[in-house]
């Protein structure tokens, strides 16, 4: 369960769908909003795709024959 978690997370398809997702939906709404745990929330969520985006980032530079 572990192996096939860390193979999905490693796919750049998801990442791009969760990134314009937040842009186009969640995020603005949340940072946006009048409610300090919404903005917190949304900034936690922002948080979270930058880290995932440099998971991929060195992911990608030391695999060389990632797909």
């Amino acid at each position: 369960m572990k192996a096939s978690f860390w193979r999905v997370f490693n796919k750049p398809w998801w990442f791009v769908a969760c990134l314009v997702f937040y842009v186009g939906f969640v995020g603005p709404r949340l940072i946006s909003s009048q409610d300090t745990f919404a903005v917190i929330g949304g900034l936690a969520l922002l948080v979270l795709l930058i880290v995932w985006a440099y998971q991929l980032f060195i992911h990608m530079l030391r695999h060389k024959d990632w797909k």
